[in-house]
């Protein structure tokens, strides 16, 4: 991809959330790490970061499936919104 989409994202008040499995082969963990390290060198708050362990790019690990738990965070971040904007950004 041409386009860091870093700058983008630390410039966003919105709620992001990023599910991703430990050993996704589409997606390594470390950006997601990184990602993560880089809103808090920048002071910023509103990035959850989940990782499942063992979990593939699916959030599936031995047989168990963890969308629904990374869902039921989703479900968490918007009830726990300011009330009138409720917008999240879903990163996978």
């Amino acid at each position: 991809m041409d386009i860091n989409p870093l700058a983008y994202y630390l410039k966003l008040n919105i709620p992001i959330i990023v599910g991703i499995g430990a050993e996704d082969k589409s997606v390594p963990v470390e950006s997601a790490l990184f990602l993560e390290a880089m809103f808090k060198e920048a002071g910023k708050h509103n990035l959850t970061l989940k990782v499942f362990p063992s979990a593939d790019h699916r959030l599936e690990a031995n047989g168990v499936n963890h969308r629904r738990e990374f869902l039921g965070e989703v479900s968490r971040l918007l009830k726990k919104g300011n009330g009138a904007d409720k917008t999240v950004l879903l990163v996978n």
